[in-house]
């Protein structure tokens, strides 16, 4: 049938009778399309009220791997199992950025390593602009400016992180370790139980905001 359709332009040489034979084709092609169209769509059709029933069953939807993770986070028996599955929800928070803020990020990193805090604080609002919605944003920017001295910047900034991503370990350490600088040791302690809730096997003694920054995505543009 494909192969008539491909000739059947030349018919229009033929006068008629040429038009008369193109109308039989594009009506036998008809008739033999509209019945798979309608099969494959009564079996879309099918497809989504199985799917639709799946959700009124269940009610919601599965743990996405974020979910997973930050579980199986819960349950780490060791230091290096938790850095381990904090690499991994690193690299899926990073994923979500778009390749122009990754670079806007990772642009912002290298110039907070040159204590160019400024140039860096101004790469990483330039990315929440973009992308508002992602934690990890407003986790690096309180970084910068933390290193800045700005110290109610960068708990506002992690404030914002939170109401995000509440269930985002390092932002509670990092909140938990500006309060304890800035001496409010009630905040500080309520911080840090809530990092511990989420990654009890994970030592305070080293700041894990290092290892947790732009650069250290794996698949760096």
């Amino acid at each position: 049938m494909a192969r008539q359709f491909l000739t059947a332009p030349y018919f229009y040489e033929t006068s008629m009778d040429g038009q008369a034979r193109l109308a039989r084709l594009v009506f036998v092609a008809a008739l033999t399309l509209c019945p798979l169209q309608t099969a494959a769509a009564a079996k879309d059709a099918g497809k989504s009220a199985s799917d639709a029933h799946v959700t009124l069953e269940t009610g919601k939807k599965g743990p996405s791997t974020l979910e997973k993770l930050e579980d199986a986070l819960k349950q780490a028996r060791s230091e290096s199992e938790a850095r381990a599955l904090l690499a991994q929800l690193h690299a899926i928070r990073l994923g979500k950025l778009t390749p122009a803020v990754f670079i806007l990020v990772r642009h912002g990193r290298a110039l907070q390593k040159q204590n160019r805090l400024q140039e860096a604080e101004h790469d990483l609002s330039s990315a929440l602009t973009l992308q508002p919605d992602q934690a990890v944003l407003w986790r690096f920017r309180a970084m910068i400016r933390h290193q800045g001295q700005d110290d109610a910047g960068a708990i506002a900034d992690l404030g914002v992180a939170l109401q995000l991503d509440p269930r985002d370990a390092v932002s509670w350490r990092l909140l938990s370790s500006i309060e304890t600088q800035r001496g409010d040791r009630a905040a500080a302690l309520k911080a840090r139980q809530k990092a511990d809730r989420l990654d009890p096997a994970s030592k305070q003694g080293k700041s894990l905001t290092d290892a947790q920054g732009p650069s250290s995505r794996p698949h760096a543009l």
